[in-house]
Protein backbone atom coordinates (compact mmCIF):
# COMPACT_ATOMS: atom_id res chain seq x y z
CA UNK A 1 0.00 0.00 0.00
CA UNK A 2 0.96 3.62 -0.44
CA UNK A 3 2.77 5.05 2.59
CA UNK A 4 -0.04 7.25 3.88
CA UNK A 5 0.06 9.89 6.57
CA UNK A 6 -1.66 9.50 9.92
CA UNK A 7 -5.06 10.94 10.79
CA UNK A 8 -5.61 11.95 14.42
CA UNK A 9 -8.07 14.17 16.28
CA UNK A 10 -8.24 16.59 19.18
CA UNK A 11 -11.51 17.24 21.01
CA UNK A 12 -11.96 20.63 22.70
CA UNK A 13 -14.77 20.90 25.24
CA UNK A 14 -16.06 24.36 26.16
CA UNK A 15 -19.29 26.34 26.41
CA UNK A 16 -20.55 27.96 23.23
CA UNK A 17 -21.87 31.53 23.58
CA UNK A 18 -24.54 31.96 20.91
CA UNK A 19 -24.78 35.72 21.48
CA UNK A 20 -21.12 36.29 20.58
CA UNK A 21 -20.95 33.21 18.31
CA UNK A 22 -17.80 32.31 20.19
CA UNK A 23 -16.57 30.10 23.03
CA UNK A 24 -16.17 30.77 26.74
CA UNK A 25 -12.69 29.63 27.75
CA UNK A 26 -12.17 30.13 31.48
CA UNK A 27 -14.12 33.37 31.37
CA UNK A 28 -12.49 34.64 28.13
CA UNK A 29 -14.64 34.85 25.00
CA UNK A 30 -12.63 33.54 22.05
CA UNK A 31 -13.57 32.56 18.53
CA UNK A 32 -12.72 29.16 17.10
CA UNK A 33 -9.62 30.32 15.20
CA UNK A 34 -8.16 31.96 18.32
CA UNK A 35 -8.65 28.78 20.32
CA UNK A 36 -7.16 26.72 17.50
CA UNK A 37 -4.08 28.96 17.18
CA UNK A 38 -3.59 29.09 20.96
CA UNK A 39 -3.74 25.31 21.27
CA UNK A 40 -1.06 24.63 18.67
CA UNK A 41 1.05 27.59 19.77
CA UNK A 42 1.09 26.30 23.36
CA UNK A 43 1.85 22.81 22.04
CA UNK A 44 5.23 23.97 20.79
CA UNK A 45 4.57 24.63 17.12
CA UNK A 46 6.75 27.38 15.68
CA UNK A 47 3.90 28.74 13.69
CA UNK A 48 0.34 28.26 12.76
CA UNK A 49 -0.70 29.35 9.28
CA UNK A 50 -4.36 29.97 8.58
CA UNK A 51 -6.16 28.73 5.49
CA UNK A 52 -5.60 31.96 3.55
CA UNK A 53 -1.94 30.96 3.24
CA UNK A 54 -2.76 28.50 0.46
CA UNK A 55 -4.79 31.11 -1.39
CA UNK A 56 -1.79 33.46 -1.13
CA UNK A 57 0.51 30.80 -2.56
CA UNK A 58 -1.98 30.18 -5.36
CA UNK A 59 -2.07 33.94 -6.08
CA UNK A 60 1.70 34.04 -6.38
CA UNK A 61 1.96 31.06 -8.71
CA UNK A 62 -0.85 32.24 -10.99
CA UNK A 63 -0.22 36.00 -10.61
CA UNK A 64 0.32 36.68 -14.29
CA UNK A 65 -2.69 34.58 -15.30
CA UNK A 66 -4.92 36.38 -12.78
CA UNK A 67 -3.78 39.98 -13.27
CA UNK A 68 -2.49 39.90 -16.83
CA UNK A 69 0.74 41.59 -15.73
CA UNK A 70 4.19 40.38 -14.75
CA UNK A 71 4.63 39.81 -11.04
CA UNK A 72 6.35 42.49 -8.98
CA UNK A 73 6.95 41.86 -5.29
CA UNK A 74 6.39 45.48 -4.32
CA UNK A 75 2.97 45.35 -5.97
CA UNK A 76 1.91 42.14 -4.26
CA UNK A 77 -1.41 42.13 -2.45
CA UNK A 78 -3.68 39.32 -1.45
CA UNK A 79 -6.21 39.30 -4.28
CA UNK A 80 -9.69 38.38 -3.02
CA UNK A 81 -10.34 34.98 -4.58
CA UNK A 82 -13.87 35.91 -5.64
CA UNK A 83 -12.34 38.13 -8.33
CA UNK A 84 -10.84 35.20 -10.19
CA UNK A 85 -12.23 31.90 -8.87
CA UNK A 86 -14.66 31.69 -11.79
CA UNK A 87 -11.60 31.52 -14.08
CA UNK A 88 -10.43 28.30 -12.44
CA UNK A 89 -9.00 26.10 -13.85
CA UNK A 90 -6.41 28.64 -14.98
CA UNK A 91 -4.49 27.61 -18.06
CA UNK A 92 -1.02 26.55 -17.01
CA UNK A 93 0.82 23.32 -17.76
CA UNK A 94 2.49 21.27 -15.05
CA UNK A 95 6.01 22.21 -16.15
CA UNK A 96 5.12 25.89 -15.88
CA UNK A 97 3.63 25.41 -12.40
CA UNK A 98 6.79 23.57 -11.32
CA UNK A 99 8.97 26.48 -12.41
CA UNK A 100 6.75 28.94 -10.54
CA UNK A 101 6.88 26.87 -7.36
CA UNK A 102 10.68 27.09 -7.53
CA UNK A 103 10.40 30.85 -7.04
CA UNK A 104 7.73 30.83 -4.31
CA UNK A 105 10.18 31.88 -1.55
CA UNK A 106 10.73 35.20 -3.32
CA UNK A 107 7.09 36.16 -3.52
CA UNK A 108 5.10 34.53 -0.74
CA UNK A 109 3.70 36.57 2.15
CA UNK A 110 2.37 35.31 5.47
CA UNK A 111 0.66 36.66 8.56
CA UNK A 112 2.39 39.45 10.43
CA UNK A 113 2.25 37.61 13.75
CA UNK A 114 4.21 34.64 12.43
CA UNK A 115 7.47 36.03 13.78
CA UNK A 116 6.03 36.24 17.29
CA UNK A 117 4.81 32.66 17.25
CA UNK A 118 8.15 31.40 16.02
CA UNK A 119 10.20 33.25 18.61
CA UNK A 120 7.84 32.39 21.46
CA UNK A 121 7.97 28.69 20.68
CA UNK A 122 11.70 28.58 20.19
CA UNK A 123 11.98 29.79 23.78
CA UNK A 124 9.60 27.11 24.97
CA UNK A 125 11.32 24.38 23.01
CA UNK A 126 14.45 25.02 25.04
CA UNK A 127 12.74 25.12 28.41
CA UNK A 128 9.08 25.69 29.19
CA UNK A 129 9.76 27.96 32.15
CA UNK A 130 12.36 30.01 30.26
CA UNK A 131 9.96 32.74 29.19
CA UNK A 132 8.83 33.44 32.75
CA UNK A 133 12.47 34.06 33.68
CA UNK A 134 13.00 36.32 30.64
CA UNK A 135 9.83 38.23 31.39
CA UNK A 136 10.73 38.90 35.02
CA UNK A 137 14.32 39.88 34.28
CA UNK A 138 13.26 42.21 31.46
CA UNK A 139 10.52 43.79 33.58
CA UNK A 140 12.85 44.38 36.52
CA UNK A 141 15.26 46.21 34.20
CA UNK A 142 12.61 48.83 33.35
CA UNK A 143 12.37 51.99 35.44
CA UNK A 144 9.63 52.30 38.02
CA UNK A 145 7.50 54.66 35.90
CA UNK A 146 7.50 52.31 32.91
CA UNK A 147 6.64 49.30 35.09
CA UNK A 148 3.77 51.16 36.71
CA UNK A 149 2.41 52.31 33.32
CA UNK A 150 2.56 48.76 31.93
CA UNK A 151 0.70 47.30 34.91
CA UNK A 152 -1.92 50.04 34.83
CA UNK A 153 -2.57 49.67 31.10
CA UNK A 154 -3.25 45.95 31.58
CA UNK A 155 -5.23 46.27 34.82
CA UNK A 156 -2.61 44.44 36.92
CA UNK A 157 -1.54 45.19 40.46
CA UNK A 158 1.59 43.12 39.96
CA UNK A 159 3.20 41.35 37.02
CA UNK A 160 1.88 37.80 37.42
CA UNK A 161 -1.72 38.66 38.24
CA UNK A 162 -3.90 35.68 37.26
CA UNK A 163 -0.89 34.11 35.56
CA UNK A 164 -0.69 30.44 34.67
CA UNK A 165 1.05 28.39 31.98
CA UNK A 166 -1.91 28.58 29.62
CA UNK A 167 -1.57 32.38 29.55
CA UNK A 168 2.14 32.32 28.77
CA UNK A 169 1.60 33.36 25.15
CA UNK A 170 -0.88 36.10 26.16
CA UNK A 171 1.84 37.66 28.29
CA UNK A 172 4.34 37.31 25.45
CA UNK A 173 2.00 39.29 23.16
CA UNK A 174 1.46 41.93 25.88
CA UNK A 175 5.22 42.52 26.12
CA UNK A 176 5.64 42.46 22.34
CA UNK A 177 2.95 45.09 21.78
CA UNK A 178 3.95 47.33 24.68
CA UNK A 179 7.76 47.24 24.45
CA UNK A 180 8.24 46.36 20.76
CA UNK A 181 11.80 45.89 19.44
CA UNK A 182 13.29 46.66 22.84
CA UNK A 183 11.77 43.45 24.16
CA UNK A 184 12.86 41.39 21.14
CA UNK A 185 16.48 42.61 21.38
CA UNK A 186 16.56 41.57 25.03
CA UNK A 187 15.15 38.15 24.11
CA UNK A 188 17.78 37.70 21.37
CA UNK A 189 20.58 38.41 23.84
CA UNK A 190 19.14 36.05 26.44
CA UNK A 191 18.68 33.29 23.87
CA UNK A 192 22.33 33.57 22.87
CA UNK A 193 23.29 33.04 26.51
CA UNK A 194 21.32 29.79 26.44
CA UNK A 195 22.92 28.63 23.19
CA UNK A 196 20.03 29.60 20.93
CA UNK A 197 21.16 31.88 18.13
CA UNK A 198 18.39 31.99 15.57
CA UNK A 199 17.09 35.06 13.80
CA UNK A 200 13.48 34.59 12.84
CA UNK A 201 11.63 36.16 9.98
CA UNK A 202 8.39 35.21 8.30
CA UNK A 203 10.27 34.10 5.22
CA UNK A 204 12.71 31.96 7.20
CA UNK A 205 9.85 30.06 8.76
CA UNK A 206 8.06 29.60 5.43
CA UNK A 207 11.26 28.32 3.84
CA UNK A 208 11.73 25.94 6.76
CA UNK A 209 8.21 24.63 6.29
CA UNK A 210 8.52 24.11 2.58
CA UNK A 211 11.89 22.45 2.89
CA UNK A 212 9.82 19.60 4.36
CA UNK A 213 7.65 19.40 1.22
CA UNK A 214 8.76 17.58 -1.88
CA UNK A 215 8.22 19.37 -5.16
CA UNK A 216 5.77 16.63 -6.19
CA UNK A 217 3.71 17.20 -3.03
CA UNK A 218 3.51 20.95 -3.60
CA UNK A 219 2.72 20.47 -7.26
CA UNK A 220 -0.03 17.97 -6.45
CA UNK A 221 -1.73 20.36 -4.00
CA UNK A 222 -1.58 23.38 -6.34
CA UNK A 223 -2.69 21.32 -9.33
CA UNK A 224 -5.69 19.97 -7.40
CA UNK A 225 -6.65 23.47 -6.19
CA UNK A 226 -6.70 24.45 -9.85
CA UNK A 227 -9.03 21.62 -10.87
CA UNK A 228 -12.22 23.63 -10.43
CA UNK A 229 -13.87 26.31 -8.32
CA UNK A 230 -15.26 23.80 -5.83
CA UNK A 231 -11.87 22.20 -5.19
CA UNK A 232 -10.28 25.64 -4.71
CA UNK A 233 -12.91 26.85 -2.22
CA UNK A 234 -13.05 23.62 -0.21
CA UNK A 235 -9.32 23.58 0.62
CA UNK A 236 -9.13 25.39 3.97
CA UNK A 237 -6.73 23.56 6.29
CA UNK A 238 -4.51 25.27 8.84
CA UNK A 239 -0.83 24.39 8.81
CA UNK A 240 1.11 23.74 12.03
CA UNK A 241 4.90 23.38 12.10
CA UNK A 242 7.21 22.66 15.05
CA UNK A 243 10.55 22.64 13.30
CA UNK A 244 10.38 18.96 12.38
CA UNK A 245 6.82 17.90 11.68
CA UNK A 246 4.13 19.43 9.49
CA UNK A 247 0.51 18.97 10.44
CA UNK A 248 -2.51 19.85 8.33
CA UNK A 249 -5.33 20.80 10.68
CA UNK A 250 -9.02 20.75 9.71
CA UNK A 251 -11.42 22.48 12.08
CA UNK A 252 -14.76 20.91 12.99
CA UNK A 253 -16.62 23.71 14.74
CA UNK A 254 -19.90 23.89 16.65
CA UNK A 255 -22.02 24.79 13.64
CA UNK A 256 -20.78 22.00 11.38
CA UNK A 257 -22.66 18.71 11.64
CA UNK A 258 -20.23 16.89 9.40
CA UNK A 259 -17.51 17.42 6.81
CA UNK A 260 -18.81 17.69 3.28
CA UNK A 261 -17.69 15.29 0.56
CA UNK A 262 -15.19 17.75 -0.94
CA UNK A 263 -13.42 18.23 2.41
CA UNK A 264 -13.32 14.45 2.92
CA UNK A 265 -11.64 14.07 -0.49
CA UNK A 266 -9.06 16.73 0.43
CA UNK A 267 -8.25 14.97 3.71
CA UNK A 268 -7.76 11.66 1.92
CA UNK A 269 -5.71 13.41 -0.79
CA UNK A 270 -3.30 14.85 1.80
CA UNK A 271 -3.04 11.52 3.64
CA UNK A 272 -2.25 9.85 0.35
CA UNK A 273 0.57 12.36 -0.26
CA UNK A 274 2.08 11.22 3.05
CA UNK A 275 1.08 14.22 5.18
CA UNK A 276 -0.19 13.92 8.74
CA UNK A 277 -3.67 15.37 9.26
CA UNK A 278 -5.43 16.28 12.49
CA UNK A 279 -9.09 17.06 13.12
CA UNK A 280 -9.61 19.76 15.77
CA UNK A 281 -13.21 19.43 16.92
CA UNK A 282 -15.34 21.56 19.21
CA UNK A 283 -17.73 19.72 21.54
CA UNK A 284 -17.83 16.51 19.48
CA UNK A 285 -17.93 13.11 21.12
CA UNK A 286 -14.91 10.83 20.86
CA UNK A 287 -17.18 8.19 19.31
CA UNK A 288 -18.14 10.56 16.49
CA UNK A 289 -14.52 11.49 15.92
CA UNK A 290 -13.37 7.86 15.98
CA UNK A 291 -16.01 6.90 13.41
CA UNK A 292 -14.89 9.73 11.16
CA UNK A 293 -11.21 8.77 11.44
CA UNK A 294 -12.05 5.12 10.71
CA UNK A 295 -13.51 6.16 7.35
CA UNK A 296 -9.95 6.75 6.16
CA UNK A 297 -8.57 3.43 7.30
CA UNK A 298 -8.20 0.66 4.79
CA UNK A 299 -10.74 -2.14 5.11
CA UNK A 300 -9.62 -5.46 6.51
CA UNK A 301 -9.94 -8.38 4.14
CA UNK A 302 -11.13 -11.79 5.30
CA UNK A 303 -10.97 -14.02 2.24
CA UNK A 304 -11.00 -17.81 2.52
CA UNK A 305 -10.09 -20.32 -0.20
CA UNK A 306 -11.45 -23.88 0.09
CA UNK A 307 -10.55 -26.89 -2.03
CA UNK A 308 -13.51 -28.68 -3.62
CA UNK A 309 -13.92 -32.43 -3.82
CA UNK A 310 -14.70 -34.38 -7.02
CA UNK A 311 -18.41 -33.52 -6.62
CA UNK A 312 -17.71 -29.79 -6.50
CA UNK A 313 -18.48 -29.62 -2.79
CA UNK A 314 -16.46 -27.95 -0.09
CA UNK A 315 -13.84 -30.37 1.16
CA UNK A 316 -13.97 -30.08 4.91
CA UNK A 317 -10.86 -32.21 5.30
CA UNK A 318 -8.61 -29.92 3.26
CA UNK A 319 -6.71 -26.98 4.63
CA UNK A 320 -8.22 -23.59 3.97
CA UNK A 321 -6.17 -20.57 2.97
CA UNK A 322 -6.96 -17.34 4.83
CA UNK A 323 -6.12 -14.04 3.14
CA UNK A 324 -6.29 -11.08 5.52
CA UNK A 325 -4.74 -8.14 3.67
CA UNK A 326 -4.49 -6.72 0.17
CA UNK A 327 -0.76 -7.44 -0.19
CA UNK A 328 -1.38 -11.11 0.56
CA UNK A 329 -4.27 -11.13 -1.90
CA UNK A 330 -2.01 -9.87 -4.71
CA UNK A 331 0.32 -12.80 -4.14
CA UNK A 332 -2.53 -15.32 -4.18
CA UNK A 333 -4.59 -13.97 -7.10
CA UNK A 334 -3.45 -16.72 -9.46
CA UNK A 335 -4.97 -19.32 -7.12
CA UNK A 336 -8.42 -17.74 -7.49
CA UNK A 337 -8.70 -18.98 -11.11
CA UNK A 338 -8.40 -22.59 -9.98
CA UNK A 339 -11.67 -24.39 -10.85
CA UNK A 340 -11.36 -26.49 -7.70
CA UNK A 341 -11.37 -23.49 -5.39
CA UNK A 342 -14.35 -22.09 -3.47
CA UNK A 343 -14.04 -18.43 -2.42
CA UNK A 344 -15.71 -16.98 0.67
CA UNK A 345 -15.53 -13.34 1.68
CA UNK A 346 -16.45 -12.71 5.31
CA UNK A 347 -17.98 -16.18 5.37
CA UNK A 348 -20.16 -15.72 2.25
CA UNK A 349 -19.48 -17.32 -1.12
CA UNK A 350 -18.56 -14.90 -3.93
CA UNK A 351 -18.05 -15.23 -7.68
CA UNK A 352 -14.43 -15.34 -8.84
CA UNK A 353 -14.97 -13.06 -11.87
CA UNK A 354 -16.49 -10.35 -9.71
CA UNK A 355 -13.67 -10.63 -7.17
CA UNK A 356 -11.10 -10.26 -9.97
CA UNK A 357 -12.86 -7.18 -11.41
CA UNK A 358 -12.94 -5.40 -8.07
CA UNK A 359 -9.35 -6.45 -7.36
CA UNK A 360 -8.17 -4.96 -10.68
CA UNK A 361 -9.84 -1.64 -9.90
CA UNK A 362 -8.27 -1.47 -6.41
CA UNK A 363 -4.88 -2.56 -7.76
CA UNK A 364 -4.83 0.26 -10.33
CA UNK A 365 -5.46 2.81 -7.58
CA UNK A 366 -2.72 1.35 -5.39
CA UNK A 367 -0.09 0.91 -8.13
CA UNK A 368 -0.50 4.52 -9.23
CA UNK A 369 -0.48 5.92 -5.69
CA UNK A 370 -3.87 7.57 -6.19
CA UNK A 371 -6.22 9.03 -3.59
CA UNK A 372 -9.99 8.55 -3.48
CA UNK A 373 -10.22 11.07 -6.30
CA UNK A 374 -9.62 8.01 -8.46
CA UNK A 375 -12.50 6.15 -6.83
CA UNK A 376 -15.10 8.81 -7.70
CA UNK A 377 -13.36 10.20 -10.83
CA UNK A 378 -13.11 13.60 -9.13
CA UNK A 379 -11.83 16.25 -11.50
CA UNK A 380 -12.83 14.27 -14.60
CA UNK A 381 -15.27 15.68 -17.12
CA UNK A 382 -17.69 12.94 -16.07
CA UNK A 383 -17.38 12.48 -12.28
CA UNK A 384 -19.10 9.50 -10.69
CA UNK A 385 -22.35 9.95 -8.80
CA UNK A 386 -21.12 7.39 -6.29
CA UNK A 387 -17.99 7.54 -4.08
CA UNK A 388 -16.99 4.33 -5.86
CA UNK A 389 -16.79 4.40 -9.65
CA UNK A 390 -17.10 0.61 -9.78
CA UNK A 391 -20.52 0.86 -8.12
CA UNK A 392 -21.38 3.75 -10.46
CA UNK A 393 -20.51 1.69 -13.54
CA UNK A 394 -22.44 -1.25 -12.14
CA UNK A 395 -25.59 0.84 -11.74
CA UNK A 396 -25.13 2.62 -15.07
CA UNK A 397 -25.91 -0.59 -16.91
CA UNK A 398 -29.44 -1.51 -17.93
CA UNK A 399 -32.22 -1.49 -15.33
CA UNK A 400 -34.51 -4.06 -16.87
CA UNK A 401 -38.25 -4.43 -16.32
CA UNK A 402 -37.99 -8.20 -16.59
CA UNK A 403 -35.49 -8.32 -13.73
CA UNK A 404 -37.88 -6.39 -11.51
CA UNK A 405 -35.75 -3.24 -11.08
CA UNK A 406 -38.69 -1.00 -11.97
CA UNK A 407 -41.37 -0.29 -14.53
CA UNK A 408 -42.19 2.25 -17.23
CA UNK A 409 -45.45 4.12 -16.75
CA UNK A 410 -47.71 5.07 -19.68
CA UNK A 411 -46.34 8.63 -19.38
CA UNK A 412 -42.81 7.40 -20.14
CA UNK A 413 -41.50 7.71 -16.59
CA UNK A 414 -39.26 4.97 -15.23
CA UNK A 415 -40.12 4.19 -11.60
CA UNK A 416 -37.58 2.21 -9.58
CA UNK A 417 -38.41 -0.79 -7.49
CA UNK A 418 -36.24 0.57 -4.68
CA UNK A 419 -36.24 -2.59 -2.58
CA UNK A 420 -35.02 -4.67 -5.54
CA UNK A 421 -32.19 -2.22 -6.33
CA UNK A 422 -31.15 -2.01 -2.67
CA UNK A 423 -30.98 -5.81 -2.52
CA UNK A 424 -28.76 -5.74 -5.59
CA UNK A 425 -26.51 -3.19 -3.87
CA UNK A 426 -26.22 -5.43 -0.81
CA UNK A 427 -25.15 -8.33 -3.02
CA UNK A 428 -22.57 -6.14 -4.77
CA UNK A 429 -21.28 -4.89 -1.42
CA UNK A 430 -20.39 -8.43 -0.40
CA UNK A 431 -17.85 -8.58 -3.23
CA UNK A 432 -16.76 -4.96 -2.74
CA UNK A 433 -15.39 -5.90 0.69
CA UNK A 434 -12.31 -7.12 -1.12
CA UNK A 435 -11.48 -3.48 -1.91
CA UNK A 436 -9.54 -1.85 0.97
CA UNK A 437 -11.05 1.54 0.09
CA UNK A 438 -14.76 0.71 -0.23
CA UNK A 439 -17.04 2.77 2.03
CA UNK A 440 -20.39 1.00 2.38
CA UNK A 441 -22.31 3.79 4.11
CA UNK A 442 -21.30 6.61 1.76
CA UNK A 443 -22.20 4.52 -1.29
CA UNK A 444 -25.52 3.53 0.30
CA UNK A 445 -26.24 7.23 0.85
CA UNK A 446 -25.42 7.97 -2.80
CA UNK A 447 -27.75 5.16 -3.92
CA UNK A 448 -30.65 6.80 -2.04
CA UNK A 449 -30.17 9.97 -4.12
CA UNK A 450 -29.86 7.85 -7.26
CA UNK A 451 -33.24 6.13 -6.91
CA UNK A 452 -35.42 8.91 -8.23
CA UNK A 453 -37.98 8.55 -11.00
CA UNK A 454 -36.34 8.91 -14.43
CA UNK A 455 -37.77 10.68 -17.43
CA UNK A 456 -35.36 10.14 -20.38
CA UNK A 457 -37.30 12.78 -22.31
CA UNK A 458 -36.06 15.53 -20.00
CA UNK A 459 -33.13 13.83 -18.25
CA UNK A 460 -30.72 13.44 -21.13
CA UNK A 461 -28.13 11.58 -19.06
CA UNK A 462 -30.56 8.65 -19.25
CA UNK A 463 -32.05 6.81 -22.22
CA UNK A 464 -34.51 3.98 -22.87
CA UNK A 465 -33.44 0.53 -24.00
CA UNK A 466 -35.76 -1.55 -26.19
CA UNK A 467 -36.28 -5.31 -26.27
CA UNK A 468 -33.46 -5.74 -28.80
CA UNK A 469 -30.94 -3.76 -26.73
CA UNK A 470 -31.01 -0.53 -28.77
CA UNK A 471 -30.80 2.78 -26.93
CA UNK A 472 -33.41 5.48 -27.56
CA UNK A 473 -32.63 9.16 -26.94
CA UNK A 474 -34.78 12.27 -27.01
CA UNK A 475 -33.60 15.55 -28.50
CA UNK A 476 -35.62 18.55 -29.67
CA UNK A 477 -39.01 16.83 -29.86
CA UNK A 478 -37.64 13.73 -31.59
CA UNK A 479 -36.97 10.16 -30.38
CA UNK A 480 -34.13 8.43 -32.20
CA UNK A 481 -32.11 5.26 -31.66
CA UNK A 482 -28.38 4.57 -31.52
CA UNK A 483 -28.76 3.42 -35.15
CA UNK A 484 -30.31 6.78 -36.13
CA UNK A 485 -33.78 5.24 -36.44
CA UNK A 486 -36.58 7.83 -36.01
CA UNK A 487 -39.39 5.28 -35.84
CA UNK A 488 -39.96 5.17 -32.06
CA UNK A 489 -41.92 1.98 -31.22
CA UNK A 490 -43.52 3.42 -28.06
CA UNK A 491 -42.97 3.10 -24.34
CA UNK A 492 -44.59 -0.32 -24.18
CA UNK A 493 -41.73 -1.73 -26.28
CA UNK A 494 -39.07 -0.37 -23.95
CA UNK A 495 -37.36 -2.93 -21.71
CA UNK A 496 -35.66 -0.55 -19.29
CA UNK A 497 -33.37 2.45 -18.86
CA UNK A 498 -29.62 3.03 -18.65
CA UNK A 499 -27.10 5.86 -18.52
CA UNK A 500 -26.58 7.55 -21.89
CA UNK A 501 -23.48 6.66 -23.84
CA UNK A 502 -22.49 10.12 -25.09
CA UNK A 503 -20.32 8.80 -27.92
CA UNK A 504 -23.06 6.52 -29.26
CA UNK A 505 -25.58 9.35 -29.05
CA UNK A 506 -23.26 11.79 -30.85
CA UNK A 507 -22.67 9.29 -33.69
CA UNK A 508 -26.42 8.83 -34.12
CA UNK A 509 -26.94 12.61 -34.23
CA UNK A 510 -24.17 12.93 -36.85
CA UNK A 511 -25.82 10.26 -39.05
CA UNK A 512 -29.18 12.02 -38.80
CA UNK A 513 -27.61 15.39 -39.63
CA UNK A 514 -25.91 13.91 -42.67
CA UNK A 515 -29.17 12.27 -43.81
CA UNK A 516 -31.07 15.53 -43.36
CA UNK A 517 -28.52 17.49 -45.41
CA UNK A 518 -28.70 14.97 -48.24
CA UNK A 519 -32.50 15.26 -48.27
CA UNK A 520 -32.26 19.06 -48.42
CA UNK A 521 -29.74 18.91 -51.26
CA UNK A 522 -31.96 16.58 -53.28
CA UNK A 523 -34.86 19.05 -53.04
CA UNK A 524 -32.71 22.12 -53.73
CA UNK A 525 -33.29 23.55 -50.25
CA UNK A 526 -30.13 25.46 -49.32
CA UNK A 527 -31.13 26.28 -45.72
CA UNK A 528 -28.74 25.02 -43.07
CA UNK A 529 -30.60 22.70 -40.73
CA UNK A 530 -29.34 20.07 -38.35
CA UNK A 531 -30.70 17.70 -35.76
CA UNK A 532 -30.47 20.49 -33.21
CA UNK A 533 -32.96 22.55 -35.27
CA UNK A 534 -35.79 20.06 -34.87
Amino acid sequence: MVCRGNLTFQSFECDYNEVYEAYDVDGDIKNDVQILADYYTYSGYYTFLNSSFWKSLFDCIFWEDITGSEFSKRDFKNIPSQFYEDKIPLSCDIKDITERIDTFSKIITVQSDLNGHALFNMINVKELSLFENFMEVFFDKQNKKVRKSFLHSHGFKYLKANYDERKRYDYFIMFERYFGNKFFKFIDNELEKHGINVEFSAMDVVNSIFSKFSKDQLLSIINRMNLNKESFNSFNPFLAFNGEDILFVFMWDESKKHFDDLEVLWIDFLLNLGFNVEIFAFNKSNNSLSRFVNRFKENKIKLELFNLDENGKENSNSDKLMINDFEHLKNEMNNLNNENILIKLDGEEVIVDEVCDVFSCALEKENNGLSRDYCCRYGDSNPAEFPCKYVEEYFSSIFNVNEGFGQIADSGIWKFNKDKVRDKFKDLSKTMKICPFFDYMSNKKALTKYLKNINPKTMHQWCFVDDEGHSWYFLRKVWFSDEADLDFPGFSKMAGVKKTDKDAKSKAVAILDDTLKKQKNSTGDDTEQTMLDF
